[in-house]
C-alpha cells in the first residue's frame, strides 16, 4: 500500500513537472510500477510512518539475536556496488551463521533501477524516506557511502568503516561480532 502511495506521488510530481503532452507516456509507466508493485516478489521493506530517530532501532528490532551487517548504499555509487560483489563470497560462508545482511538506501537512488539492482544482493533491503536516510548517516557519523556498520547479537554496535575496505575487514568484524567479540 505504502509503495502504490509512493508510486502515486512520484507520478503526480513527473505530471507537474512535464507538463500534460507527455500525460499518456506518465499513464504507462504509472500502470507498469503499479503492475511491479502488484507481484509477490517486491524485495524491499518500506518504513515511511517510522520517525527517522527511530528507523534504525525498528529495522535492528526485526533481526533481536542476529549479528547483522548494516550496508548503506546508493544505486549510483560505484564502490558500493563493487562492495556488494567483493562481500558474494563471505556472504556465501556465513550462512548458517545467525547473520542478517541489511541494504539501506535513500530516494537518491532511482527506484525503478534499485529494484532491479536488489534482485541480485542477497539481504533484507530498506528504502528510506530522504529524512531517515539523512538521521543514519548523521547517527553513523558518515559523510559518504558505503558505510558499513556491525552489530553483535545483543544490539551493540562493534564496528563501524566508511567507504569499501576491502572483504577481509568487514568479514573480521562479522566473524568478531558472531563469536561476542569486540
Amino acid at each position: 500500500m505504502m509503495m502504490k502511495q509512493l508510486v502515486m506521488t512520484v507520478v503526480l510530481v513527473l505530471v507537474a513537472m512535464t507538463g500534460a503532452a507527455q500525460n499518456k507516456t506518465i499513464g504507462k509507466q504509472l500502470r507498469d510500477a503499479q503492475q511491479r508493485v502488484a507481484k509477490e516478489n517486491v524485495f524491499y521493506q518500506k518504513y515511511d510512518n517510522v520517525a527517522p530517530e527511530k528507523i534504525l532501532q525498528t529495522i535492528l528490532d526485526k533481526y533481536k539475536g542476529k549479528t547483522v551487517l548494516i550496508d548503506v548504499w546508493a544505486t549510483w555509487c560505484g564502490p558500493c556496488r563493487a562492495g556488494h560483489q567483493a562481500l558474494k563470497p563471505m556472504k556465501e560462508e556465513m550462512k548458517g551463521k545467525n547473520v542478517q545482511f541489511v541494504y539501506i538506501t535513500s530516494p537518491t537512488s532511482p527506484l525503478d533501477t534499485w529494484q532491479e539492482m536488489i534482485k541480485d544482493i542477497d539481504g533484507d533491503h530498506y528504502y528510506l524516506t530522504k529524512e531517515q536516510y539523512l538521521y543514519v548517516l548523521e547517527k553513523y557519523e558518515s559523510q559518504g557511502i558505503p558505510t558499513y556498520v556491525v552489530y553483535d547479537a545483543k544490539g551493540n554496535q562493534t564496528y563501524k568503516e566508511i567507504g569499501f575496505p576491502g572483504p577481509e575487514p568487514i568479514k573480521n568484524a562479522v566473524e568478531k561480532a558472531v563469536k561476542g567479540e569486540r
